[in-house]
């Protein structure tokens, strides 16, 4: 991911693996849990699965991203400790974003009965649609280099109804348009 404009911060960016963000050049600004640092050239920090961080960019920044694709592992601490079912669902419809995914298809997926699901997913504070929503968006953050175009298609792909309700979308979670969010990775080539 490379920028080329003034500043611009990446915001509501997590992931259910361990993310390794190293600094290739120039540095950036890493904010996670109200705890903010600067990570300096040929420098990476790597960030616990689930953290919701955001990542904070100058001109001529150029950051690589790398995911791990293995489960989280156990045991955890900070947000994903306490939600072993949302972190579960989260990591389902991450490795499969594309599927159409609804409380009956989950609920065949993990072996529960709908209405426990509802029930447990609610215990642990979170919602289906919006953790649906929210790992979608963060699959498309590192799918877009090798997307093609963003049309109704591409939007249907990650559970929107058209090109316009994504990029509203994309700039409510991330604080970026849709072309932003793709011009910092074209810079780049790669996250």
């Amino acid at each position: 991911m490379a920028h080329q404009h003034g500043p611009t911060t990446v915001r509501n960016l997590s992931f259910p693996g361990t993310a390794r963000i190293e600094a290739r050049h120039g540095s950036f600004w890493y904010a996670c849990n109200g705890y903010t640092r600067e990570v300096r050239r040929k420098t990476e920090i790597l960030v616990r699965p689930f953290n919701r961080f955001e990542l904070g960019l100058s001109r001529g920044t150029i950051v690589h991203v790398t995911l791990s694709c293995e489960p989280a592992p156990r045991p955890l601490s900070g947000p994903a400790a306490d939600k072993p079912l949302t972190r579960e669902l989260a990591q389902r419809v991450f490795a499969t974003p594309h599927r159409q995914w609804s409380i009956a298809a989950m609920s065949l997926a993990t072996g529960r009965r709908q209405a426990s699901l509802s029930r447990e997913l609610f215990a642990e504070g979170s919602s289906f649609r919006e953790l649906l929503r929210t790992t979608r968006l963060n699959r498309l953050f590192v799918d877009i280099p090798g997307l093609g175009r963003f049309d109704h298609a591409l939007a249907a792909q990650y559970g929107f109804r058209d090109r316009c309700q994504l990029e509203d979308a994309v700039f409510d979670h991330f604080g970026l348009t849709l072309m932003q969010l793709s011009g910092l990775h074209r810079h780049a080539g790669h996250i």
